[in-house]
């Protein structure tokens, strides 16, 4: 296989493999020890990386400030906006905006599809990112997440009551192999992804308000590990289960929520050159806010 992909390094290889888009005979491996045999059938979905692709600033992509020095801006981003370029969406992202913004001052260790970016929460789910703003910021960030030492903290609402209300979600964690969109546990592969939850308020016993605690940051680790023991985000319909029993006079205004119902609400680091810690947490959004005030009607009318 090695020979037919002469052009990438060993180590992008295996980061494709760690990212679940390497598959032998149907099959995703999550393991960069897997063997491979004669006669097997190795399919890698090589992510494009549009080298050439030059990013256009975009004033109109709206993010909320909450710090910024030479090294580093912290922002609140709303649920809707992407976070980079991708397949399918090359304009109207948050690195549009952030070009815009901060001209030629952002990292360049990513792809030039990336600049600036850390790490990403989803295009429907809202909260707070730290972008660097030079390579050195960048380096100094991204061995603070691969250590786990950045505390991430969302708030989110879900179908049904937690049992225990408080407790630790602990998986493996990798690509549905029957629908690429998706994220799926897994006893045998993949990466650990740990989760610790905190319910904050109970609606009857319809829904919940959850405060959610990332370990790890896998790609929808929230999402795939609440709906992985019965109680699905409200709204995210990738990861919904079933139709949840709701009082009738909340039911269509609770289905219909155009988004999953996640906020990252909490972030907390070390400044890459001030070695301070740096605090930061943001409101729910309005439309998380009526939405809260939709499942207490649900409770009192």
């Amino acid at each position: 296989m090695t020979q037919n992909l002469e052009r990438f390094s060993r180590s992008k290889i295996q980061s494709w493999i760690k990212d679940g888009i390497v598959s032998v005979n149907n099959e995703i491996i999550g393991s960069t020890n897997h063997c491979i045999k004669s006669g097997d059938s190795v399919h890698i979905k090589i992510p494009d990386t549009n080298e050439n692709y030059t990013i256009s600033p975009d004033k109109n992509v709206s993010f909320q400030i909450l710090f910024e020095d030479k090294d580093i801006l912290v922002i609140n981003k709303p649920a809707g906006v992407v976070v980079h370029p991708g397949a399918g969406n090359y304009e109207h992202t948050l690195v549009n905006g952030l070009v815009y913004h901060c001209k030629k001052n952002l990292s360049q260790l990513n792809t030039n599809l990336r600049p600036g970016i850390v790490h990403r929460i989803d295009k429907d789910t809202s909260g707070i990112l730290v972008i660097a703003k030079n390579d050195f910021a960048h380096l100094n960030l991204a061995k603070q997440f691969e250590c786990h030492s950045i505390k991430r903290k969302y708030i989110c609402f879900i179908y049904g009551i937690l049992q225990p209300n408080n407790g630790k979600i602990e998986t493996l964690l990798q690509r549905d192999s029957r629908n690429r969109l998706r994220m799926a546990i897994s006893q045998y592969s993949g990466k650990k992804a740990i989760t610790i939850y905190k319910s904050l308020k109970m609606f009857g016993t319809f829904a919940s308000k959850v405060e959610c605690e990332l370990k790890t940051g896998r790609t929808h680790q929230i999402r795939a590990h609440l709906s992985n023991i019965g109680h699905s985000l409200i709204g995210d319909k990738l990861y919904k289960l079933k139709n949840y029993a709701l009082p009738k006079q909340i039911n269509n205004e609770i289905n219909n929520f155009q988004r999953q119902a996640l906020h990252a609400y909490m972030l907390e680091f070390i400044h890459p050159l001030l070695e301070k810690i740096m605090h930061f947490e943001s409101k729910l959004p309005d439309d998380m806010q009526q939405l809260e005030q939709i499942l207490e009607n649900g409770v009192t009318t």
